[in-house]
């Protein structure tokens, strides 16, 4: 239940860091998803792997993050075409 113990530890005034065990980005949307104020991401080793890895977990168009606008939370259905 990691939702409880990021909750807890915010309501308690600490700051959640989580660590990856890679930078595939599989880990990168859930974890941002729950609200933890940092990741650690091991074996990036220089600039071009850092921006790679931060690309991950920034939504478009700045980075590569999904965004789901045809969902319900997306809005979808509440705005004509041309306003997207």
């Amino acid at each position: 239940m990691p939702y409880r113990s990021t909750v807890v530890a915010q309501g308690l005034g600490l700051q959640v860091l989580t660590r990856v065990p890679d930078r595939s980005g599989s880990h990168f949307q859930r974890l941002l998803d729950l609200g933890v104020d940092g990741i650690l991401v091991p074996r990036v080793s220089g600039p071009d792997e850092a921006r790679s890895v931060v690309e991950q977990m920034v939504f478009s168009p700045e980075g590569d993050r999904g965004l789901g606008l045809t969902a319900r939370a997306g809005t979808w259905g509440g705005h004509s075409r041309e306003e997207y």
